[in-house]
C-alpha cells in the first residue's frame, strides 16, 4: 500500500491529528480542514485577493489545481493556462512537479513579438523546423527580462558598454561583451557561425534575429539527424535546441545519455527548456491558431515531463 495519495504527496497517518497529514515539501497539509497547518512564506500571486490567505489549498479549488511545492507557484501557472483553454492533442495540458514557467501567466510579451512577426516565422518554416517550434523558440527567447514589454533598451546598454570595457569576470564578459540579444536572444559569435556578417546592433532587428533562430534550428536539426530517433524524440531535442542549439546533442549532453528519458531525467536545463517550449507551444496552439506539428505526440512529450520532473 503506497502512501502517495491523490496528488501524489506523501500521507503520514502516524502524526497527530487523527487521518494524519500530507507532506507538500516546504509545509504540511491537513485535509479534513482543507487548510495547511503553517502559512505560507511566500506570496505567489500578491495581486490576487485569493492567495492572501496563506493557509489556503489551490485557492480553494482542489478539482482544478494542484500545489506540489507547497509554494503554489505551479498551481497559479495551471490555473492561467487551463482557463486559457490550452490543449495539447486533445487533452489538458498539465504542469509537472517542479516546473517553473514564468512567463505564461502574467508576462507575455513573447506571444507579443510572435504574433508582430507571424509572417516571417510562418515564411521561414522547413520540414526539419515546423512554424509552431520556430514561434515557441522566439516566443520563449522573445520573453527575456532584457526586453520589458519589447523594448530593446536595456540590450542597447549591454552593447554599448561591452563595446566600451572589455570584462575580465565572465559573468560580466556574458552579460556585456558576449550578449544575447533580440527576439531570438542571439550572441555575436553564435550569429557569426551562422554566416552573421553584420555587428551586434544589427541583431536588434526583429527580421534578422528570427532568420538566424530558424539557422540555428535547422543547423541542431541537421546534428540531431545523426541520431536514429523518432520523430518525437527528434522534435523534444530540436526544442531544446532553441537555447543551446547543436550542443544539444553533445558529449555532455544527449550523446551522455543515448535516451531522451535518461537525458531529460538527467540535465536540468534540457528538462526545463522543452518545458517552456512545450508550454508556449501549447499557448499557440488555443489562443493564436499555430497547427501542431505532423507526426509529434505531445501528449508523450508531456509523459516524459512528468518522469523527468518526479
Amino acid at each position: 500500500m503506497t502512501t502517495r495519495r491523490f496528488t501524489g504527496q506523501r500521507h503520514e497517518s502516524g502524526l497527530p491529528g487523527g487521518e494524519g497529514l500530507y507532506d507538500y515539501g516546504a509545509r504540511w497539509y491537513d485535509a479534513q480542514v482543507g487548510r495547511f497547518v503553517s502559512a505560507d512564506t511566500i506570496v505567489p500571486s500578491p495581486g490576487n485577493p485569493q492567495m492572501l490567505n496563506r493557509y489556503a489549498y489551490v485557492l480553494d479549488s482542489p478539482l482544478r489545481y494542484n500545489d506540489p511545492s507547497g509554494h503554489c507557484p505551479v498551481c497559479i501557472i495551471i490555473g492561467a493556462f487551463l482557463l486559457g483553454g490550452a490543449t495539447l492533442g486533445g487533452s489538458t495540458a498539465t504542469f509537472p512537479e517542479g516546473a517553473y514557467t514564468p512567463s505564461l501567466p502574467i508576462y507575455r510579451q513573447g506571444a507579443v513579438e510572435v504574433r508582430q512577426n507571424r509572417a516571417t516565422i510562418e515564411a521561414l518554416a522547413t520540414d526539419h523546423v515546423p512554424a509552431i517550434l520556430l514561434a515557441a523558440a522566439i516566443a520563449n527567447q522573445g520573453n527575456s527580462w532584457q526586453r520589458p514589454i519589447g523594448l530593446d533598451w536595456g540590450e542597447r546598454i549591454q552593447i554599448a558598454i561591452g563595446e566600451h570595457h572589455q570584462f575580465k569576470d565572465p559573468r560580466l564578459a556574458g552579460l556585456f561583451n558576449h550578449p544575447s540579444v533580440g527576439v531570438g536572444q542571439i550572441m555575436p559569435g553564435e550569429a557569426r557561425e551562422l554566416g552573421y556578417e553584420g555587428d551586434t546592433w544589427g541583431l536588434l532587428d526583429d527580421r534578422t534575429s528570427i532568420i538566424l533562430m530558424a539557422a540555428k534550428l535547422e543547423e541542431t536539426a541537421d546534428a540531431i539527424s545523426e541520431f536514429s530517433l523518432g520523430t518525437t524524440e527528434s522534435f523534444i531535442l530540436l526544442a531544446i535546441g532553441n537555447n543551446i542549439g547543436k550542443t544539444v546533442t553533445g558529449d555532455k549532453r544527449f550523446r551522455a545519455y543515448g535516451d531522451v528519458t535518461a537525458f531529460l531525467k538527467g540535465d536540468r536545463e534540457a528538462r526545463t527548456q522543452l518545458l517552456k517550449m512545450m508550454n508556449w507551444i501549447g499557448y499557440l496552439h488555443a489562443r493564436e491558431g499555430w497547427s501542431l506539428p505532423k507526426g509529434v505526440d505531445t501528449n508523450h512529450i508531456w509523459q516524459l515531463l512528468r518522469i523527468a520532473f518526479d
